[in-house]
């Protein structure tokens, strides 16, 4: 999960790092964002969060 207020750039120093870490399978990346100063709220983070599934390295 991927939580961010910006268009994206934490999602792909995500994927940067797992993939300088040698994963060559990244896991399903979910995200959750919202621009122009307007923060996610925790209420829709968990509902996100909630609604995953496990993933097992």
């Amino acid at each position: 999960m991927v939580v961010e207020a910006s268009a994206g750039q934490l999602e792909d120093e995500v994927r940067l790092a797992l993939s300088k870490a040698g994963v060559r399978q990244f896991p399903e990346l979910e995200n959750v964002r919202r621009m122009g100063g307007v923060l996610p709220q925790q209420s829709e983070i968990m509902t996100r969060v909630l609604g995953q599934k496990e993933v097992l390295a």
